[in-house]
């Protein structure tokens, strides 16, 4: 799987080096990625997205698994590693690394209808 809109359930046989922003793209309700225990590594893209869903009901992020934002250096601003807005969401066993919490967000929530996490690990820069 490479980056792409998906508008089925998911699943990650490998890691992926995103070649867009944003890379996986929630393109119908009601649907599941799973990472599978892999990594969506967004490093080239600083300011970039990493998963992103816009007006979805019901759409799951279900890890293990990644989301690897942009370089640590403090002259980099970071996007979201997941984006929602509208909708609802539910994530679970997420790990967010060299998210900043200034400039940038791990995961970014607005105006959605219902919103589920548990078990999110963030290894970032305050």
């Amino acid at each position: 799987m490479a980056c792409q809109t998906i508008t089925t359930n998911s699943t990650l046989a490998a890691d992926i080096v995103a070649t867009m922003t944003p890379c996986i793209v929630f393109g119908a309700d009601g649907i599941v990625l799973f990472l599978n225990d892999h990594t969506i590594d967004m490093r080239a893209f600083p300011s970039g997205v990493a998963i992103q869903s816009i007006s979805h009901a019901q759409v799951r992020i279900e890890g293990p698994g990644t989301v690897l934002t942009a370089s640590p250096e403090p002259t980099m601003l970071a996007g979201a590693g997941v984006a929602v807005s509208g909708g609802s969401v539910r994530i679970r066993d997420v790990s967010l690394r060299n998210a900043r919490l200034i400039g940038g967000q791990g995961i970014s929530i607005s105006g959605v209808s219902g919103a589920q996490f548990s078990t999110i690990r963030h290894r970032g820069i305050p």
